[in-house]
This record gives structure tokens, C-alpha cells and sequence, in this order.
């Protein structure tokens, strides 16, 4: 998972996103107002626009004002665009996320994030690819997990955020993921309330942006 630091203006928008990508992207030149799926790639430190970069973009996007958000949305063109709907990331509330997410669809999840301790609920984690068979271990012995549950206080179980144990823990505080959805299945009866969680590919935090 990889940590951005959002976008919060469509000044920095086009600093980052309107930059011209790498050599080989022929057609994308910096500073003309459109960003290209190239460029999308380049923001995001990979060499395409795969799902890790449209998920960054998202994360991007959803941390900017209203109007600067709408107007950084007309720079994306057609061949970026249709990647970006195709891709179809959607935001979901915490405390539905269990009800409503899909399985295999990509969402962002945003709420007050703690870590959940070894002895809190485990389970059976599918393979990222979708199988349905799990790996017989539990969340936290592989995995990271966040518990996060919704800024407005909303009633409900909140979401199951997991990643790499390899990677960095992140602090307790205000985060949105962005990833795939993937179904719990339960390896013991101690896995409380959830039935799917989010794999994360990215986050970012959101201390002072607000809902």
C-alpha cells in the first residue's frame, strides 16, 4: 500500500497531474489542461495507468473542493476518463460498507482508523485474484487491519481495512483507503461482525478536509 499526500487544490492538481509524463508518452505535453492516462501514471510512480494509479487519482480527486474537483475532473481526457468510469471506484459510507460494498469492485473508504490487535476478529482471506478458495490464516497474524468507522459517528459496524503486515502500521487518526473489496470468510467464531473487507492499494489522510 502507498501512502499519497492528497491534492487539496486544483493548483496542485496540475502540478502533479498536468506535468507531461515520462519520455515515451508522446502525446502528453505539461501545462495544456489535459491530463492523459500517461500522465495519470507518471502521478503515481508507475509506469501505467493500472489500478493502483486510477485509485490515487481518486483519492486525489475526493480530497479537493467541490469546484476544484469538478474542474480537475474536465481535464481527464476521453482515453483517461473511460479507464476512470470503467474502473468504476466508488466511495462508500463505513458503516455500510459491509452491507453494500461488492465483492471484486473497487471502493474508498474514509473514517477514524484504529488497528485492530491479534486477538480481534480473524478469518479466511481469498486470493487477491478473486478465487474463492482462502488461505487458512487469520486478518492480523498476515495482515494489517484497520477498523474504521464513519466521521459522522453513524450507527453500524464500520469497515475491515487490510494490508501487508510487511509494510508500515499507520497512525490512529482520520485516513481514506482506497482498494478492492474481497469477502471474509469466517475461520473461527471470532470473526464479529464482518463479512468482507478492503484490500488497500493506497490511502491518504484526511485530518482537516473535512466529511
Amino acid at each position: 500500500m502507498r501512502q499519497i499526500t492528497p491534492c487539496r487544490t486544483l493548483d496542485g492538481f496540475r502540478a502533479a497531474y498536468d506535468a507531461g509524463g515520462r519520455w515515451w508518452n508522446r502525446g502528453a505535453k505539461a501545462g495544456d489542461g489535459v491530463v492523459s492516462p500517461g500522465e495519470a501514471a507518471a502521478a503515481a510512480g508507475n509506469l501505467l495507468a493500472d489500478t493502483e494509479a486510477l485509485l490515487q487519482l481518486a483519492l486525489h480527486l475526493q480530497s479537493m473542493p467541490p469546484g476544484d474537483r469538478a474542474a480537475a475532473w474536465k481535464m481527464l481526457n476521453a482515453k483517461l476518463l473511460k479507464k476512470f468510469e470503467g474502473a468504476g471506484v466508488f466511495p462508500r459510507e463505513a458503516s455500510r460498507f459491509d452491507a453494500e460494498a461488492p465483492p471484486g469492485s473497487l471502493a474508498i473508504v474514509t473514517g477514524d482508523a484504529h488497528e485492530l490487535e491479534p486477538r480481534d476478529p480473524g478469518g479466511v482471506l481469498p486470493f487477491i485474484g478473486g478465487e474463492p478458495r482462502g488461505v487458512q490464516f487469520g486478518v492480523t497474524p498476515v495482515y494489517l487491519a484497520f477498523h474504521l468507522r464513519d466521521i459522522r459517528g453513524a450507527e453500524g459496524p464500520g469497515a475491515l481495512v487490510a494490508w501487508f503486515r510487511v509494510e508500515p502500521a499507520l497512525k490512529p487518526g482520520r485516513w481514506a483507503f482506497a482498494g478492492r473489496v474481497h469477502l471474509l470468510e469466517p475461520a473461527s467464531e471470532r470473526r464479529g461482525a464482518w463479512t468482507r473487507f478492503l484490500f488497500a492499494e493506497a490511502c491518504a489522510p484526511r485530518e482537516g478536509i473535512g466529511p
